[in-house]
């Protein structure tokens, strides 16, 4: 078989008459190409594919760099844009945690203070013991101390009261019976 190859102008160009394997020479008038002159391939009838040269391709890269420019620029503004909306999400749910955290420790800290002893509220008996302490010399328990042993029972008195195996009362009870 000869070996073909075809040339001419662009307006001339039929793909579709091409053999497999043979060449088309397009010396003038491709808009493709910058100078109008392109080379095709063809590998089916009515199948080619364009070649480049390197100045094909020098001068489709520097024609083509702003549009690329702009598709790069507006990924990362795309993708900036979804980071900050994930932070500020993650802001709001960090606050919102916050907040029931702050929330929870304001309800631990009154029922908390529904515990606090008065000396008056404590029981006749517990009263003669702390005045016979007194009397003897020995040393009461500070109010620190008081309170550290309360804060060190605080997680058991809270989870208790929480499962609802311990009641107010019961609660009450725990904390005079330390000072009784």
């Amino acid at each position: 078989m000869a070996i073909q190859m075809r040339r001419g102008v662009f307006t001339n160009f039929d793909p579709t008459r091409l053999l497999p394997g043979e060449w088309a020479v397009v010396r003038s008038g491709d808009d493709t190409a910058t100078d109008g002159r392109t080379v095709y391939k063809c590998f089916a009838a009515g199948t080619v594919k364009r070649m480049a040269t390197y100045e094909d391709m020098v001068s489709q890269i520097a024609n083509a760099s702003d549009e690329v420019v702009a598709e790069v620029v507006a990924d990362v503004a795309a993708d900036l844009l979804a980071a900050t909306e994930a932070a500020e999400t993650a802001t709001e749910n960090a606050d919102t945690a916050t907040g029931r955290a702050n929330s929870a420790a304001d309800e631990a800290e009154a029922f908390l203070n529904g515990f606090v002893v008065q000396y008056e509220n404590l029981s006749d008996e517990c009263k003669a013991l702390i005045a016979q302490s007194a009397g003897t010399g020995a040393e009461v328990i500070s109010d620190d101390e008081g309170i550290a042993i309360i804060d060190s029972l605080t997680p058991l008195i809270i989870s208790g009261h929480d499962s609802g195996t311990i009641s107010d009362v019961e609660g009450l009870a725990i904390i005079d019976g330390i000072f009784g």
